[in-house]
C-alpha cells in the first residue's frame, strides 16, 4: 500500500533524551515512542546534510556528545513544510505497527534523474520474551547512528532544483483501506524499478522490541556495486530477513491497495541509477573520518591487518579499508565492498562475502509522499 502527503500543521516533540533510549528497553510502548522521534530527526537531520536549507531553519541538539538538529517554527522553507506534512502520516503508521519502510527520493527536476535514496526498514516484536537487549547497547548504537548520518557524504544538493518525495511501505495485514493522514493510496512505487540490493548500510538499532536498519544510495554512496550482506533475524522470521528483501526489490513489486496518480511519468522517466565501483569517490582520509570512533582499535573478529584478502573488488587497497572473514568460505574481504561504512555494523560471526551471501525474490508493499 502506498500513499501520498497533503498539508497539514500538526508536529510531535522533536527532542531525543538520553532517558528515551533507556527506557526504549523496558516495554513496547516506550520503544515506539522512542522509534517515532528516532524516524523524525533522521528524516529532519538527512534533509539538514544532503538538502541546501538555510541554518537558520534548525536548532541544534546533543545526544552524549552527538549533535542533531531539530526545526525552528513556523518554517516557510519548502522541504520543511513537506517534513512537516509527512511526519504526521508516519508516526499514524508507526502508531498503529503498520509502518515497515520509509523510502526517501532526491530527484533532479530537469532530469527526472534520481540523484540519492535512502531507506529505513522498521521491524516490530511483542514478545516480551525475545527482547533482550540493554539501554547501554540501544545508547551506543543511537549515538553511532545519527553520528553516521551527521558524517553523510557528498556536497548538499541544489534545493531549487530538486523534488523530494517519500514512499511508505506497510505490513502485511495492514488494512487494505488505510490512508496515513496527508497521504492518499496509489498502487505503484514513486520508481518500481529502483533497487536497493547495492546500497550502504548506514546503521542498524534494536531496542528488543523494534529494529530500525537504514540504507543509503546514489552518486555519493558510490563506493560498492555489491550488496549488503545477510543478518540473522533477531526476531526469528526468515521470510522478513532484511537482507533476503532486498535482492529483487523492485523487480516484482505488487501492491494490495489502489495508488493514485501523486507524480505521474515520474515512473517513466526516472533512472535506475545503479552503483559503480570508483576508486576515487572515498579517499583514504574520507575514509578514516568516516571511521574515526574506531580508528585507534580493533572490532572483535576484524583484527587481521596482515591477513591476505581476497575480495571480489580485485583491488589491493591500503589497510584503512577494513576486511572480515566470511562466515561461509572463510575468505577476507573488505567490508566497505559489501555495503558497509564502518566495522561498527558488521557481525563477524554472521557476515556472508557477496559469493556466499544467498538471494530470494520478494514481493514488496509500499506508500508515497511528497
Amino acid at each position: 500500500m502506498f500513499a501520498v502527503m497533503q498539508k497539514s500543521s500538526e508536529t510531535m516533540e522533536m527532542v531525543l533524551q538520553v532517558s528515551d533510549v533507556k527506557n526504549a528497553v523496558k516495554s513496547y510502548q516506550m520503544s515506539k515512542k522512542y522509534v517515532k522521534r528516532l524516524v523524525k530527526i533522521t528524516l529532519l537531520n538527512i534533509l539538514k546534510r544532503r538538502v541546501d536549507i538555510p541554518e537558520t531553519e534548525f536548532e541544534k541538539r546533543d545526544l552524549e556528545g552527538v549533535e542533531y538538529f531539530v526545526f525552528k517554527r513556523k518554517s516557510q522553507n519548502r522541504f520543511i513544510k513537506i517534513y512537516h506534512s509527512a511526519g504526521t502520516g508516519i508516526i499514524d503508521a508507526i502508531e498503529k505497527d503498520y509502518l515497515k519502510e520509509m523510502k526517501l527520493y532526491f530527484i533532479q527536476k530537469t532530469t527526472r534523474k534520481i540523484l540519492e535514496t535512502y531507506q529505513m526498514k522498521i521491524r516490530y516484536n511483542k514478545d516480551e520474551s525475545k527482547a533482550s537487549k540493554t539501554a547501554a547497547s540501544a545508547q551506543k548504537d543511537t549515538a553511532e547512528f545519527i553520528q553516521t548520518i551527521n558524517m553523510l557524504p557528498g556536497t548538499q544538493l541544489v534545493g531549487d532544483d530538486i523534488e523530494f518525495f517519500i514512499e511508505l511501505v506497510y505490513n502485511d495485514g495492514t488494512p487494505g483501506q488505510y490512508e496515513p493522514p496527508n497521504f492518499q493510496t496509489s498502487m505503484e512505487s514513486i520508481c518500481p524499478q529502483l533497487t536497493f540490493n547495492d546500497s550502504v548500510k548506514l546503521g542498524s538499532i534494536s531496542t528488543g522490541f523494534h529494529k530500525i536498519t537504514a540504507f543509503g544510495k546514489g552518486d555519493n554512496f558510490v563506493i560498492t556495486r555489491f550488496s549488503t550482506p545477510i543478518e540473522v533475524d533477531e526476531y526469528g522470521d526468515e521470510g522478513e530477513n532484511m537482507e533476503n528483501k532486498l535482492a529483487e526489490l523492485g523487480k516484482e513489486e505488487k501492491s494490495r491497495s489502489p495508488y493514485g496518480n501523486f507524480i505521474e511519468g515520474v515512473e517513466r522517466k526516472c533512472s535506475n541509477n545503479k552503483l559503480a565501483l570508483k576508486e576515487n569517490n572515498f579517499s583514504s582520509e574520507e575514509f578514516k573520518t568516516i571511521n574515526s570512533s574506531i580508528s585507534n582499535e580493533y572490532v572483535s573478529g576484524m583484527d587481521w591487518p596482515e591477513d591476505k584478502v581476497n575480495c571480489v573488488c580485485g583491488w589491493n587497497l591500503p589497510k584503512t579499508y577494513n576486511n572480515c572473514k566470511c562466515s561461509k568460505c572463510g575468505n577476507r574481504v573488505h567490508i566497505i565492498c559489501h555495503g558497509y561504512l564502518s566495522p561498527l555494523f558488521v557481525k563477524p560471526e554472521y557476515f556472508q562475502c557477496e559469493n556466499c551471501k544467498p538471494t530470494q525474490k520478494n514481493s514488496v508493499l509500499a506508500a508515497k509522499i511528497r
